[in-house]
């Protein structure tokens, strides 16, 4: 006989992450993705010698965030998650959320990401014949985030 032994959360926390809004994981989020920044590329040259040199611009860029999430049919699971993408494309609401990692268990690091707007979604197939949970992905630019422990 089989008994299970971890809670959905102890699953998810193991060696995976989790999304957090206002406090609360968003379980149904399986992938985050575009976590990128750069600065801007400036170059020099110097007069007397030739010699071109690199610096930056201090012009902090950051890609927008991709979040991938299932919409069961046959559950409830996605109101919260629902009514931000909502109040982002109607009202231009933008919020904080957070993203923790584990390892084992342990928490590992934290991003926190600031004022992301859930401006674009997608999804990618809708198939009339299944009844089974389908594919949602959320594009999300933001002002800022950082890895903190």
């Amino acid at each position: 006989m089989y008994v299970q032994t971890e809670s959905h959360d102890d699953l998810l926390t193991t060696n995976g992450f989790r999304v957090e809004f206002d406090g609360v994981p968003i379980a149904a989020i399986v992938s985050v993705g575009g976590l990128n920044r750069k600065t801007g590329l400036l170059e020099w040259t110097d007069g007397g010698t030739g010699i071109t040199e690199p610096f930056s611009d201090q012009q902090k860029k950051r890609g927008p965030i991709t979040l991938k999430y299932y919409v069961d049919p046959t559950k409830g699971e996605m109101d919260r998650l629902r009514a931000y993408v909502t109040a982002a494309q109607l009202f231009g609401v933008r919020i904080n959320f957070v993203i923790v990692k584990y390892n084992y268990g342990i928490e590992v690091f934290r991003i926190p990401v600031y004022k992301a707007l859930f401006n674009e979604e997608t999804f990618p197939e809708l198939d009339k014949n299944s009844s089974s949970a389908f594919e949602v992905n959320l594009t999300v630019p933001c002002a800022d985030w950082e890895v903190i422990k």
